[in-house]
């Protein structure tokens, strides 16, 4: 478009002054499946939102070692995740109980369910993962990276226990924080 203003986008094609709203809404809003819900944060800038959400113990009902929570139903196709931050606000401990050691990776290939965030303990105590490369399993190539280009992907939190099952767990939160663009 050549010349003219866009009121979607805030932009005067003409001037080429760009105006900066706190209203713009992506076309697509992401949701989780877990008890603590999800929040969607959207951000000034054009297609870019902040997904947030929360991991109780509580939320770890299986009667086995390991548990595949699902974040982000249907993360869009063509979508970028830019950054992910997983908070450990407290560690996932059983007490005296026989889990010996937890783990949490997150992804969307069900091999391991590690594509953004390798396999991290979560047992030993309160910390964050995704602030350091060498603890995410990709390359941002142009800033970021897309699940999938074609086909909407799930987005997914693995938790293994070491010893004894989950649901046997009495403490532990995780936050996780996801930020995203939209094309």
């Amino acid at each position: 478009m050549k010349g003219g203003y866009d009121p979607q986008w805030g932009y005067d094609y003409k001037a080429g002054i760009v105006e900066v709203t706190d209203h713009l809404e992506l076309p697509y809003s992401l949701t989780s499946s877990f008890t603590d819900g999800g929040s969607v944060a959207i951000d000034a800038r054009a297609n870019v939102g902040y997904w947030k959400g929360t991991i109780n113990f509580i939320d770890l009902t299986a009667t086995a070692l390991t548990e595949n929570i699902k974040l982000i139903d249907a993360f869009p196709a063509k979508y970028k995740i830019l950054e992910i931050m997983v908070d450990i606000v407290a560690a996932f401990d059983d007490g005296a109980g026989p889990v010996s050691a937890c783990t949490l990776s997150v992804g969307w290939t069900a091999a391991n369910y590690d594509d953004l965030i390798q396999t991290q303990d979560i047992y030993t105590g309160a910390t964050q993962y995704g602030d350091s490369a060498g603890e995410l399993n990709y390359t941002a190539v142009q800033g970021g990276i897309r699940p999938s280009w074609s086909a909407p992907s799930d987005i997914y939190a693995r938790f293994v226990a070491v010893g004894g099952n989950l649901d046997t767990l009495t403490a532990g939160r995780a936050t996780f924080y996801i930020t995203y663009q939209a094309f």
